[in-house]
């Protein structure tokens, strides 16, 4: 979420009676991390609520690791429940640095299966991928989260960690994005300006489970009864947007 998705929560009592954590940051895009949002007053406020706080690392490009390491220690004088990475990277980086900050698998890091739209039927519906079961080992994971697919009882129970399963899959992203402006060139450019319009606009079309917000392409499907899952993942800001334009 944004800060002005918490704000919204906030107002509308939301956090206190439906949701009991919170991601904050961003899966796809530092610029919106790094625009000037007070983190540590929005983690402040979530808790007052009574909410967990996860915060949510995009890729780290090389450019943004001095942002990245800056805003890490923010987080944890804010007291923030953990976070979210999604490359490599910067999973060593934090169990190097901090052995025992609480880290989640993010699910662009679980390549094998966030691609799959439609679950997938046979004798085991589900293909999880053992090195990622052995990373969340070795790195003292406490969770793995990945894009809705159907799980079997029988692979389930092969898994002995906390699973979430996001309500809208992630399709693709880029790290160009046509919200960013270049003078000298009509094309989105990765180190552009950016104007931030994704955080109040997305492309939907009525009628179709897409949703392109800011640099993601992602698809937004029924989530049935079926799951074997631990816990289930509200991407807010798509489900809003849905919501205003179906």
């Amino acid at each position: 979420m944004s800060g002005e998705d918490v704000y919204h929560c906030l107002d509308d009592g939301l956090t206190s009676l439906s949701f009991d954590t919170i991601y904050l940051g961003s899966e796809f895009c530092w610029d919106k991390l790094d625009a000037g949002q007070n983190w540590g007053r929005l983690i402040g406020l979530c808790k007052k609520n009574g909410c967990k706080v996860f915060f949510v690392f995009p890729i780290l490009p090389e450019r943004y690791v001095k942002v990245f390491r800056e805003l890490l220690v923010l987080l944890a004088k804010a007291g923030v429940d953990g976070v979210v990475v999604n490359d490599y990277g910067t999973l060593y980086y934090i169990y190097q640095q901090m052995p025992s900050f609480p880290v989640v698998v993010g699910r662009l890091l679980i390549k094998t299966t966030r691609d799959y739209i439609q679950p997938q039927f046979g004798i085991n519906p589900f293909r999880f991928p053992k090195e990622i079961i052995k990373i969340s080992h070795d790195f003292n994971c406490i969770r793995l989260d990945m894009d809705y697919c159907q799980f079997s009882k029988e692979g389930r129970n092969d898994i002995d960690i906390e699973i979430g399963i996001h309500s809208i899959s992630y399709l693709t992203s880029s790290m160009c994005c046509d919200y960013k402006f270049d003078k000298t060139n009509r094309f989105a450019k990765i180190n552009s300006i950016c104007k931030r319009n994704c955080l109040n606009e997305a492309v939907v079309v009525p009628n179709s489970p897409l949703i392109k917000l800011g640099n993601a392409l992602l698809y937004n499907q029924s989530i049935d009864d079926n799951f074997i899952t631990d816990t289930i993942i509200l991407d807010y800001k798509c489900c809003q947007f849905r919501t205003c334009v179906l």
